[in-house]
């Protein structure tokens, strides 16, 4: 569910904030509450609009910017789209998206034994998680226990921490079903939705991160 990726050079001016679409096209809204139009992009792609943003490239404030335009095949040149004279650009951008997804979005992870940690962002307030253990009677066994039930708010650092783990997770499509010991991985967001089985020896570090927010 990864944008578009192209690592920005530290030698140009870097750009960062939330990307938004404006009447003109892309923009970049900074901390500050200022815009700054990405050259060239007349729309963010549905899985960067609304997250963080970073963007290298030249900073550029001109009553008349050339416009991009669009040739016969549909490509963008250089330029800034729409009517944005008088506003800051940046040209020659290279871009990449950063943390979630825009919300509301929700992140489940299952393990083979039926306990699952769902984590879900509204679309204002924090984001939370809820852990949900398998009990005994619940078990196959009869006997296992996935531990006490869990909940909390996650921070800034550990949404993008989850993120992370999330966009790693690389396995076999759902619908083919399951084996012991593997991680059921359901991504949902306004970018779309992904559910992949990671194998055991992969999810040895998202298991880890799960047990360590848990406090286990």
């Amino acid at each position: 569910m990864s944008a578009p990726q192209s690592p920005p050079s530290s030698k140009r001016d870097v750009v960062t904030g939330i990307a938004r679409d404006a009447t003109a096209g892309a923009v970049i809204v900074r901390g500050d509450g200022g815009t700054v139009y990405v050259a060239g992009l007349p729309a963010w792609p549905a899985d960067a609009l609304g997250r963080r943003v970073r963007a290298a490239g030249t900073i550029v404030t001109a009553a008349r910017p050339t416009r991009a335009r669009q040739d016969e095949h549909g490509n963008w040149n250089q330029g800034v789209a729409g009517d944005s004279a008088g506003e800051t650009w940046l040209d020659a951008p290279e871009w990449s998206a950063e943390g979630p997804d825009a919300a509301p979005w929700t992140v489940t992870v299952a393990d083979g034994s039926g306990s699952v940690t769902t984590f879900t962002q509204p679309i204002e307030g924090p984001a939370a998680w809820h852990y949900r253990p398998v009990t005994p009677a619940e078990s196959s066994s009869g006997v296992y226990s996935g531990g006490a039930p869990a909940s909390g708010t996650l921070t800034a650092s550990q949404a993008d921490a989850l993120w992370e783990h999330a966009r790693a997770a690389e396995g076999e499509p759902a619908d083919k079903g399951r084996a012991k010991g593997t991680l059921l991985v359901e991504v949902e967001s306004p970018a779309g939705r992904c559910a992949v089985v990671v194998s055991r020896a992969d999810a040895v570090t998202l298991d880890g991160w799960l047990r360590a927010l848990r406090g286990q």
